[in-house]
C-alpha cells in the first residue's frame, strides 16, 4: 500500500500517538497566575490590568460563592479591571500574593484550574487619621480556560470557598 507523504506523516503520528496531541496549558495557565501574584506585590496596576486583557474572554464572568440563600454574584470582565484599580487606589502593600494550581484537567479545547489563593494587603490610612488596615482574603476557586488559537483564556472563574479577616478577626 503507498501513502501519500501527509499520509503516511499522520499514519506514523497516528501510530506514536502523537496525531492530534495538543500542547500541555499547564505551563501557560500557571504563569497566568504566578504573573498575577507578582505584579500585585508590586502593586502594577497597568501591568495586572494588561495580564487579565491579554489573558481573559472578553465576555469573561466570574461568580462570588454562594450567599445565604444560595446566590451568587455574576462580575464581568470591566468590573475586575474595575477592582483592581480601587484595590490599589486604597492599598498601601501588599506583602503576599500566592495563588497555586491544585488540579488542571483538560478536554479537548478546555482546562478546569482548582486554583487556591491567599492575598494580604495592607490598607492606606483613611482620611482623618482612621488607621490602616491588614486584610488577608483566602480563595478557592474553579476557573475554565478555553484553547483560542495557540493559546489559553480565562473563559469564567467560581468561588467555591472564601474568608476574609480584617487585623486578624474573621469578617
Amino acid at each position: 500500500m503507498k501513502f501519500s507523504n501527509g499520509l503516511l506523516l499522520v499514519a506514523l503520528l497516528a501510530g506514536t500517538g502523537c496525531a492530534g496531541k495538543q500542547a500541555d496549558p499547564s505551563p501557560q495557565i500557571k504563569a497566568f497566575y504566578s504573573d498575577d501574584d507578582a505584579l500585585f506585590q508590586k502593586m502594577d496596576a497597568a501591568g495586572a490590568i494588561k495580564l487579565v486583557t491579554d489573558n481573559f474572554e472578553p465576555d469573561y464572568v466570574s461568580y462570588s460563592k454562594p450567599d445565604a440563600s444560595g446566590k451568587r454574584t455574576k462580575r464581568t470582565l470591566a468590573v475586575e479591571i474595575a477592582s483592581i484599580k480601587q484595590i490599589m487606589n486604597l492599598t498601601e502593600s501588599i506583602p503576599k500574593s500566592e495563588s497555586r494550581v491544585e488540579s488542571l484537567e483538560v478536554t479537548g479545547d478546555t482546562a478546569v484550574a482548582k486554583v487556591t489563593s491567599t492575598i494580604e494587603m495592607k490598607t492606606k490610612p483613611g482620611p482623618g487619621g482612621r488607621p490602616s488596615h491588614t486584610l488577608t482574603a483566602f480563595s478557592k476557586s474553579e476557573d475554565t480556560w478555553i484553547k483560542v488559537g495557540a493559546s489559553w483564556k480565562l473563559k469564567s472563574a467560581k468561588i467555591l470557598e472564601s474568608t476574609m479577616a480584617i487585623d486578624g478577626k474573621p469578617k
